[in-house]
């Protein structure tokens, strides 16, 4: 089972993302989150990565308070300091990341906050589900006499 205990860096292969600079607009993000079929975009600025911007922002703080995404820059909108991994850090500590911070992505970052990925949930549900595959493929527990006695007792 050392599956489960692979690296983000495994995990991630050599998918792209979208990055954008805090000036762009919602509307550039809208279209490079399309062009990549992602739901989110890394702001970054001179190389360091600065917020992300998720189709949530844009539903909560675009949609939802009539902006026009043509006219609104990312640097307004985006999540400022976001949750971040390291291509060392353990596919189970992100699975934690995600659930109790209600994360779909995560940005992966180098010791300099320069970018080198995104997790996604998509990831993490595929990952997961090779290792139930894995799973399924073992052989069967041997079943129990008397369940009692190998507990300790009688």
């Amino acid at each position: 089972m050392e599956r489960i205990q692979r690296t983000i860096g495994e995990v991630l292969g050599q998918k792209s993302w979208p990055e954008l600079p805090p000036g762009a607009t919602v509307a550039a993000a809208q279209e490079a989150m399309a062009r990549v079929a992602v739901d989110c975009v890394l702001v970054v600025e001179e190389g360091v990565l600065k917020g992300v911007f998720t189709s949530r922002d844009f539903m909560n703080r675009v949609a939802a308070a009539g902006r026009l995404p043509a006219e609104v820059p990312l640097g307004d909108v985006m999540t400022s300091q976001p949750e971040t991994l390291k291509r060392h850090h353990c596919v189970t500590y992100a699975i934690n990341r995600m659930a109790t911070r209600n994360i779909r992505n995560l940005p992966v970052v180098d010791d300099h906050g320069r970018p080198v990925g995104l997790l996604q949930i998509w990831d993490v549900m595929t990952h997961m589900a090779d290792i139930f595959e894995e799973i399924s493929r073992l052989p069967p527990e041997r079943p129990t006499d008397n369940i009692w006695q190998d507990l300790g007792g009688g």
